[in-house]
C-alpha cells in the first residue's frame, strides 16, 4: 500500500480476492470433473459489470448470468417440482425453470495479466498456513 492508491485500488483488491477466493475453490472441483465450456453466475455479484468481467477473465470462459431475484425460492420451486414429478431430474428443472439474462465474454488479453495474479494469491495462501495454524 502506498500513499498513492485510492478507493478505486483497495476496491478492485477485494474485488480480485473475492474472485480468487472462488478460482481456488472451482479448481478444486474440477479436479473432480472435466472444465466446461460456460459458467453460470448469480447474486449479488451480478450487479457490477466490472466484477462480472473479472470472472470471466479469471475463469476464461464466457459467463451466464442468470436472471433471479430469490435464488433459495428458484431452488425450492425446482426441488418440489422435481419431487411432484413434473420434472425427472433438477438437472431438467433447471433446464425449464432457469432463464440466463446475458452473457458476458471473457477477454483473451487478460488470461496472462488474472493468471499471474492468482498464483501469487495462492503462495500467499500458503505461506499463510502457519499463521492461520497458529491461531494468530
Amino acid at each position: 500500500m502506498n500513499s498513492w492508491h485510492k478507493k478505486e485500488h483497495f476496491l478492485r483488491a477485494v474485488y480480485e480476492g473475492i474472485v480468487f477466493g472462488h478460482m481456488y475453490h472451482i479448481e478444486r472441483l474440477l479436479k473432480f470433473r472435466e472444465k466446461p465450456n460456460v459458467a453460470r453466475i448469480a447474486g449479488g455479484v451480478t450487479k457490477s459489470d466490472v466484477w462480472l468481467q473479472m470472472f470471466a477473465d479469471c475463469l476464461q470462459l464466457p459467463l451466464e448470468v442468470v436472471e433471479v431475484k430469490e435464488h433459495g425460492t428458484l431452488g425450492t420451486a425446482m426441488c418440489a417440482a422435481v419431487m411432484e414429478g413434473y420434472y425427472e431430474s433438477i438437472k431438467a428443472a433447471a433446464e425449464a425453470m432457469v432463464r440466463v439474462d446475458r452473457t458476458i465474454t471473457p477477454n483473451r488479453e487478460q488470461a496472462h495479466v488474472y493468471a499471474k495474479k492468482y498464483t501469487h494469491y495462492k503462495e500467499t495462501l500458503k505461506k499463510m498456513e502457519l499463521i492461520w495454524k497458529a491461531g494468530v
